[in-house]
């Protein structure tokens, strides 16, 4: 007698003895009852070519090797399946701390932006090959030493781990290292920028930001008053000077006026005037725009190959520019000459032979004579302007 069916082929019908759903013929059937694809016709959905049909499914790279997975509901088989939908998704795993090889490696495969971010814990074992990395790395006394504006080497401190990271999904750009906060170069940092439109450097030298000033600074004001003239001055002799509500030539100003910064060094070179630096960013002096200026400075750290700014070599350039200017009187720590009989007495040798150090004080005696011949001149050409203004009022 022919087999009955429940309203679809026999080809199709999933029941006892059909299909991938059938018992194995051996198999004594005295003792089991009639299974639910005996009762209800259960259909098995397969294509033609003996694929199974599946409700959707994606196609995932890992690690630059394509794969298909089942996506469907309560999954099912992952092989000699097919679809109608079909997504893409990308996959990658990494065991690399560093953050941006975590961002390059799922990127590369297919040139995309777009990245998921999934964080998950690592196993003990992991946690454990990390601490021992980290202790090891303590034992070396690994570290990275970031140099302050002057000069001193400082430790960064080590972070600390916070707990399980949380997944998230980020626009990643794919843009080069900018040091400078300035100009944007990456050959130096703000503290050896000359690149500037308004002729002072703005921003600050020590985070290398522009979010602040460089005296609104924390590390500023941590400096002592010759650290601060050093950093204003001498750091920036030859360039265009730091911008502070405090000029330079005022902190400098201070530093020879206050007693307790006696007998430290005086700087005797110093920033360049504002408007010498405007007209170096314009083209305006020097034979070379301020783009090969600046790349001759990053390649030879020296500020002899940049131009000289002639209206302000020596200390009564300082005077005559800004001290004078804002009524300020010449200090009189610049007057205190050394003794002449121990200058006399003491001598120096180098591979020239003996050199008489009274020198440097004849030099000196030398530049104050001219600038109090200078500063007589000028008080000459007031005397006649006062005189010309009483024969107009008479």
């Amino acid at each position: 007698m022919p087999r009955k069916t429940t309203g679809q082929q026999q080809s199709q019908q999933s029941g006892a003895g059909h299909g991938n759903m059938g018992r194995d013929k051996n198999q004594d059937l005295t003792s089991i009852g009639p299974s639910l694809a005996s009762k209800h016709g259960i259909q098995k959905r397969e294509s033609d070519s003996g694929m199974s049909i599946v409700d959707s499914m994606q196609r995932r790279n890992s690690n630059a090797e394509i794969g298909l997975v089942n996506t469907s509901h309560g999954r099912g088989p992952q092989n000699r399946m097919v679809t109608g939908v079909l997504t893409n998704e990308l996959e990658a795993r990494t065991d690399e701390p560093d953050g941006n090889q975590i961002i390059t490696t799922p990127q590369a495969p297919l040139d995309t932006r777009q990245v998921a971010k999934t964080a998950e814990a690592a196993p003990p074992d992991r946690i454990a090959e990390a601490e021992r990395r980290i202790a090891e790395a303590r034992r070396r006394n690994q570290r990275i030493e970031a140099y302050s504006s002057l000069g001193k080497p400082r430790r960064s401190r080590g972070t600390r781990t916070r707990g399980d990271p949380l997944p998230r999904v980020t626009e990643v750009d794919s843009v080069a290292a900018i040091l400078c906060a300035g100009c944007g170069s990456n050959t130096h940092t703000l503290k050896g920028c000359i690149t500037t439109i308004s002729g002072d450097i703005r921003g600050c030298v020590f985070c290398n930001n522009m979010s602040h000033a460089t005296d609104a600074c924390g590390q500023f004001m941590d400096l002592s008053m010759g650290q601060r003239v050093k950093l204003l001055v001498t750091d920036r002799a030859g360039m265009p000077p730091i911008l502070t509500e405090v000029p330079w030539w005022v902190w400098l100003y201070k530093f020879l006026t206050t007693p307790h910064t006696k007998g430290q060094p005086i700087p005797d070179a110093f920033p360049w005037r504002t408007e010498f630096a405007r007209d170096i960013h314009d083209g305006k002096r020097g034979s070379k725009s301020v783009q090969e200026y600046q790349s001759d400075l990053d390649r030879s750290h020296d500020i002899r190959v940049l131009p000289p700014d002639e209206r302000i070599q020596i200390m009564d350039d300082v005077f005559s520019n800004f001290w004078d200017v804002e009524g300020r009187v010449w200090p009189a720590r610049l007057n205190e000459l050394p003794s002449l009989t121990e200058a006399n007495a003491e001598t120096t040798t180098s591979a020239h032979g003996n050199i008489n150090v009274d020198a440097p004080a004849t030099a000196e005696v030398e530049r104050y004579r001219d600038t109090i011949v200078r500063l007589s001149m000028e008080l000459c050409e007031k005397d006649k302007e006062i005189e010309s203004l009483k024969k107009r009022l008479a």
